[in-house]
Formats: structure tokens, sequence, C-alpha cells
């Protein structure tokens, strides 16, 4: 497991929002996709400080990394070569179960 960085919050860069010092989502979310650290975590921690997390920002950011990852995901089946095999490129070796293509 890795370690908690040194000064989570402080790396988090609390700003403030209205009238209450809040960490950003797309902070949260950084601390969150790099070390590991759970969005709880933070927010308890952060409550532990008189800081609020912004739970939206982070949301945003967490459906941008997926989206992201869908769309990196789409690009990489695309460009594999099992899109590209044909049933004349399959040998069969006696095994059903490692035939890829059915007659």
């Amino acid at each position: 497991m890795r370690a908690c960085p040194q000064g989570v919050l402080g790396q988090a860069g609390a700003a403030q929002h209205g009238q209450q010092l809040r960490v950003p989502g797309d902070k949260a979310f950084l601390l969150y996709d790099s070390y590991g650290f759970p969005l709880e975590i933070t927010a308890e921690m952060a409550a532990e400080s008189g800081v609020g997390v912004d739970t939206e920002g982070f949301e945003e950011a967490m459906q941008e990394q997926k989206r992201r990852s869908k769309d990196a995901a789409k690009v990489n089946a695309c460009s594999s070569c099992a899109s590209t095999l044909s049933p004349s490129d399959i040998v069969f070796v006696n095994q059903p179960w490692l035939s890829i293509w059915q007659a």
C-alpha cells in the first residue's frame, strides 16, 4: 500500500467558495486518481480542519475520466489485431474450445 502523501489537504489547495473554504473537486479527484485516496477520507480530513469538499466537482471529474477511458478503449479495440482477423486466418487445432470462429 502506498503511503499517504505529506500534507494531502495542503496539496489539494483549499479555495474560497462563498463563505466556506472547500477543497476543489478536481483536486479531490486527483488525490483519488493518483494516490488512491478515497473521497470519504478526504472529506473527513477536510472537515477536521473546518474545510469542505466540492463533491459535485469530484463527480464531474470522475465522469470526465470515465469518458476518456471509454474513448481510449474504443481506439484500442479498433486498432487491435482481433478486429482484422477473418475466418480464413484461423487454424483449426482439433480443440473446439480454441476455435474463435464457428462455422
